[in-house]
């Protein structure tokens, strides 16, 4: 529990990266064929397919300087320590 805790933070790991990256490395650490990039997908007409489509090419770029001057620190400071977790967790990998 942080003592002077703001009451919103940006919880982004120190290794920010597109959800293509990261989903060809899942597939790598699973050995598995990668998937198509979703970057590149095309939007599909359809209840709320566009808006999935478009949140998926979306890329924001978010700091997490405020939480890391608070004293937080990350169990896993990028997706690929989190992950190899999960998948060691899991008996995936």
């Amino acid at each position: 529990e942080l003592p002077d805790a703001e009451p919103l933070y940006v919880a982004v790991d120190d290794d920010p990266a597109p959800l293509d990256e990261v989903l060809s490395w899942l597939a790598r650490q699973l050995g598995v064929p990668e998937p198509p990039l979703a970057s590149q997908s095309p939007l599909k007409p359809g209840a709320g397919e566009r808006d999935s489509a478009m949140r998926l090419r979306a890329s924001k770029r978010c700091r997490n300087a405020r939480l890391r001057a608070s004293g937080f620190e990350f169990r896993y400071p990028s997706y690929r320590e989190g992950y190899a977790a999960l998948l060691t967790a899991t008996g995936s990998r």
